[in-house]
């Protein structure tokens, strides 16, 4: 009893193995692009689609939009002053009401880049004979990948609010993404799969901001970048 006991204890003491790097890039078949996510061991990040001119970081749990400028120094700019600054340039005008959506049903579990998860699939009309529609969104709870999930839940956020405060319509498969992906991380989502993990440090300078943040007034004056 007493040595099951030091062993529980020595368990107990040991340390926690540190969470490593980890770079995962996902491909959209049909249309031909993909996104990458970094994540570093201390939490900052970097998330990137291949067919947008700028790319979120999130530096000590702060998300910034860094927009490249041609021969000059990349606008940083927060996602906490976007957000604000948005609210304020549409004062008075009602936010455009969600999407009607087909929910997201659970159905059977695939295996994507050699994790497995579950599949959701859009609640829609059975569809011709022959045709498998792809799935909406595929849950991993590998905690090998639990770091990417909430990347890609900030970005998603970030769309949401910025497409409402536009009034744009809110893309269905967005409603209620959070719930399904909780802790986990996506394997597939709305058409773009994971294809591969890369567990090589990352160079520190992807997840440095290039330049210090623009100040609210400073993003007042010079008018809120394409984010889109």
């Amino acid at each position: 009893m007493v040595q099951i006991l030091l062993m529980l204890l020595a368990l107990m003491a040991a340390p926690t193995p540190a969470l490593a790097d980890i770079t995962a890039t996902y491909h959209n078949q049909e249309l031909g692009g993909s996104f990458t996510i970094r994540v570093a061991d201390n939490g900052d990040a970097r998330l990137q689609f291949s067919h947008q001119e700028w790319w979120m970081q999130i530096v000590g749990g702060e998300a910034y939009a860094v927009h490249p400028r041609a021969g000059g120094t990349p606008r940083v700019s927060s996602f906490a002053n976007l957000e604000r600054l948005l609210t304020e340039l549409r004062q008075g005008v009602p936010p455009a009401p969600a999407q009607e959506h087909s929910s997201l049903v659970r159905q059977g579990e695939l295996t994507i880049a050699g994790y497995r998860g579950i599949a959701y699939y859009r609640n829609l009309p059975p569809p011709p004979a022959g045709f498998t529609p792809p799935p909406a969104l595929v849950v991993s709870r590998d905690p090998a990948l639990a770091t990417l999930g909430p990347v890609l839940l900030r970005r998603i956020e970030f769309a949401v609010a910025t497409n409402r405060l536009t009034g744009m319509t809110i893309p269905p498969a967005f409603a209620g993404i959070r719930d399904l992906i909780g802790d986990g991380a996506a394997l597939a989502f709305i058409g773009f799969d994971l294809v591969s993990i890369d567990r090589s440090p990352i160079d520190s300078a992807l997840l440095r901001l290039p330049a210090p943040p623009v100040t609210l007034e400073e993003l007042r004056a010079g008018g809120i970048p394409n984010i889109s």
